[in-house]
């Protein structure tokens, strides 16, 4: 009986422990920056945090009065390619149990998109990260209180904007969120910036306006093995940030 309890808590202590590793934050501060335009262009952004300290990508974060700002530079190949098939994705997370993650989704080609460009004169040499970028429909968002879930179009009223492009062989990522939109207390926020691995799955869309009911997502792997080496890449940094002035 007590080698029983004994496992037991071992389990839960080793359950315990992963789930407190795959939360893990990094606290930051969130800088002003009021020269920031949102269009793929990230010139305006000086300095710049190594997810991984891996070299692969970076990601900055910003705020003015009325808005949060989210940088990604990505430079290794691998991933510009999950980007540009199935997004970056930004889960300002909760602060209550009871309340739903806001998630913003962006490049969101859809799989018919996606078919049509490997069905149509499909050349393996060409680079298709643009290509994928240029059509994308919309934004795919969760869990905002007055958005239904589901894509929202580009042109939208909800100040909901974000832009990528590929520039000197990186993909740059822009994005801007309205401060009143995601959950901020005392000056403080949470966001997992995450690169949408290729065997995440989102919700399909049926109705007639391409919206979901559904809220939910398929995790991110916080880390994909590659090439030979089985090296770890970092799919995702969980920021505890602080806005300050």
């Amino acid at each position: 009986m007590f080698a029983m309890k004994r496992n037991i808590l071992g389990i839960v202590l080793l359950f315990l422990g992963l789930c407190g590793f795959a939360q893990k934050k990094e606290a930051v501060d969130f800088h002003v920056n009021k020269s920031i335009i949102v269009d793929g262009d990230l010139s305006e952004w000086a300095t710049w945090a190594d997810v991984g300290n891996q070299g692969k990508w970076f990601y900055q974060i910003a705020h003015d009065a009325q808005n949060i700002f989210v940088a990604v530079r990505v430079k290794d190949p691998t991933l510009q390619n999950l980007v540009a098939r199935n997004g970056v994705i930004l889960n300002f997370m909760a602060d209550h149990k009871k309340k739903k993650d806001r998630i913003f989704v962006y490049p969101f080609p859809d799989r018919e998109v996606k078919r049509a460009m490997l069905q149509v004169d499909f050349d393996p040499a060409k680079d298709y990260k643009s290509d994928l970028i240029s059509r994308t429909r919309g934004y795919y968002v969760s869990g905002f209180p007055t958005i239904i879930d589901g894509l929202l179009s580009l042109q939208n009223n909800y100040g909901l904007k974000a832009e990528a492009r590929i520039q000197d062989s990186v993909l740059c990522y822009e994005a801007i969120i309205p401060k009143s939109l995601v959950t901020i207390v005392d000056h403080k926020m949470v966001l997992k910036i995450s690169i949408n691995d290729e065997r995440t799955a989102f919700p399909t869309t049926a109705n007639n306006n391409n919206r979901s009911g559904s809220s939910s997502l398929h995790r991110v792997n916080s880390s994909r093995m590659t090439g030979k080496s089985k090296t770890k890449i970092t799919m995702e940094v969980v920021l505890q940030g602080t806005l300050v002035e």
